[in-house]
């Protein structure tokens, strides 16, 4: 009974901790919205091919624009988007061309 009274005991600690990481996610999800999505149009759009990456453009949108729009463009998912980039789950496709337009 020691051993399901510990796993008990951790399964509080680990909820309590997936609460905090949950609401730290949100808080950042709600700036990311807020700072990145609203300010889009005063992005310096990215070129159409960098480093032989073919562009996502579509609709005339500049690839800057994709991506904060598939990334950032509501609150469910920005909160994928940053849980993706918690978790590093390729994390460096959705931050490299941000960082290369804004360092």
């Amino acid at each position: 009974w020691m051993l399901v009274r510990g796993l008990a005991s951790a399964m509080v600690t680990l909820g309590w901790s997936f609460l905090i990481l949950a609401l730290v996610i949100y808080a950042f999800g709600i700036l990311g919205v807020e700072l990145v999505h609203a300010d889009i149009e005063t992005w310096e759009s990215i070129p159409v091919s960098q480093d032989d990456r073919p562009c996502l453009a579509r609709d005339g949108r500049s690839c800057t624009e994709v991506i904060i729009e598939d990334h950032f463009g509501n609150l469910p998912i920005t909160l994928l988007t940053l849980l993706q980039i918690t978790t590093l789950d390729s994390w460096s496709a959705i931050v490299r061309p941000l960082v290369e337009v804004r360092p």
